[in-house]
C-alpha cells in the first residue's frame, strides 16, 4: 500500500504535513522571509514538485504577494523546496506581528498533494 493509496488501493491526496519532516519559516534579514519545507522521502519531494503546489502562483494567491517577487528553490538532493519572498511589514515596524518570521509557514500545512501516477 502506498502512501497516496488508501486499503482499497483508492488514491488519495496527502496534506503537506504528512509528507515533510520539517517546514519553517525565518527571516532573510529584515524585509524577506524565507520558508524551507523538507520532505520525507524523495518520492513526496517529486509529487510536490510535480504538482506545483508550493510553486509561485500558488505561493502569490496564499500570501497576496505577486508571483514575479517570489523565488521557489528546489533542492533534489535533499529534498527540499525553499521559497523566499518580500516581507509584507518589514521586521519590527508598527503591525509586525512575528518579528522572527517563525510562524509564517502555517498557510502552507494544509496544501493537498495529489499522485497523479
Amino acid at each position: 500500500m502506498s502512501r497516496f493509496n488508501d486499503f482499497r488501493g483508492k488514491r488519495i491526496a496527502l496534506k503537506l504535513r504528512e509528507c515533510v519532516k520539517l517546514v519553517r519559516s525565518k527571516n532573510a534579514g529584515p524585509f524577506e522571509l524565507t520558508i524551507d519545507v523538507m520532505f520525507s522521502n524523495p518520492t513526496l519531494f517529486r509529487s510536490c514538485v510535480k504538482t506545483g503546489v508550493l510553486g509561485p502562483q500558488n505561493i502569490a494567491n496564499i500570501y497576496n504577494i505577486p508571483d514575479e517577487l517570489i523565488k521557489v528553490f528546489e533542492i533534489e538532493m535533499i529534498s527540499t523546496i525553499k521559497i523566499s519572498f518580500p516581507r509584507p511589514i518589514s521586521q519590527g515596524d508598527l503591525g509586525d506581528a512575528d518579528n522572527h518570521g517563525g510562524q509564517q509557514y502555517s498557510p502552507l500545512l494544509d496544501l493537498e498533494i495529489n499522485n497523479d501516477g
